[in-house]
């Protein structure tokens, strides 16, 4: 059934504002019990942060039925939501750092994203995340098995005492090696069928040039975590990606519970 928000006594209540934080109930509400002047601060960095979105909103990038990470034409169908949080520097802030010296945030504003994401899409990023190092860690364990072994072990220390030493370190090198190539191949091959930084995305484009940016850099590849469900609450995470009260028909699912 639809979200009810109960408490009439927030200021919040049935405004534009109470649906961008699109929050599961009035009780898990994280501004709940805030103070007239902390209200109107967090209209403010709310009216801030609509100032930095395109002005076709978010929502169409997870609630189409077709992966927006794939390119091309041929779209596979939405089987995952591959999430992440961007940041912007704007509202400017200040923090403590070392020694209690204020220094400006880099971010000023966190917003959590989703992306529709297809079996296929979500396996090209998993390689990517995990062929490198489980390559490395095999070859370490395979080279220490190996050495483990006295009939391959002692023929070795015939020849010299370091030898076991060293086909280790060659087999770890290699695998590290190795990963990194097989790693660097894979990703030449998918960038031609999938976004690997979700910032090549047209609208994730358009909102880098407002200022955003992925808190969770990497190299070459965004940083995806990947759920079967979409985030239950949190900002621009409802099925307006206007942050409005309405819900459009095609996206019945994110207005339940």
């Amino acid at each position: 059934m639809p979200r009810l928000y109960t408490n009439t006594d927030c200021p919040l209540h049935g405004s534009e504002y109470c649906a961008r934080l699109h929050m599961e109930s009035c009780d898990t509400c994280t501004v709940r019990g805030r103070d007239e002047e902390e209200m109107q601060l967090l209209k403010q960095d709310l009216d801030a942060i609509a100032a930095m979105m395109p002005e076709e909103g978010i929502a169409a990038l997870f609630l189409t039925n077709e992966c927006v990470l794939c390119k091309g034409e041929e779209k596979g169908a939405r089987a995952w939501y591959a999430q992440t949080d961007i940041g912007n520097a704007e509202p400017r802030r200040k923090q403590s750092g070392f020694l209690g010296i204020k220094r400006e945030a880099r971010a000023g504003s966190i917003l959590p994203i989703q992306l529709a994401c297809c079996d296929a899409c979500r396996k090209r990023y998993l390689m990517l995340q995990y062929v490198a190092p489980v390559t490395a860690a095999a070859s370490i364990v395979l080279g220490f098995v190996l050495m483990s072994i006295r009939a391959i072990r002692e023929p070795l220390m015939a020849i010299t005492p370091a030898l076991p030493a060293i086909v280790f370190l060659v087999l770890a090198l290699g695998g590290i090696l190795g990963g990194w190539l097989w790693r660097g191949a894979l990703h030449k091959r998918y960038g031609k069928m999938t976004y690997l930084s979700i910032f090549r995305i047209d609208t994730l484009r358009r909102m880098k040039r407002l200022g955003w940016f992925e808190l969770y850099e990497t190299k070459d590849v965004s940083r995806l975590v990947f759920s079967k469900k979409p985030f239950r609450q949190g900002l621009y995470t409802g099925a307006s990606g206007h942050g409005t009260a309405d819900k459009p028909a095609e996206a019945a699912e994110f207005a339940e519970e």
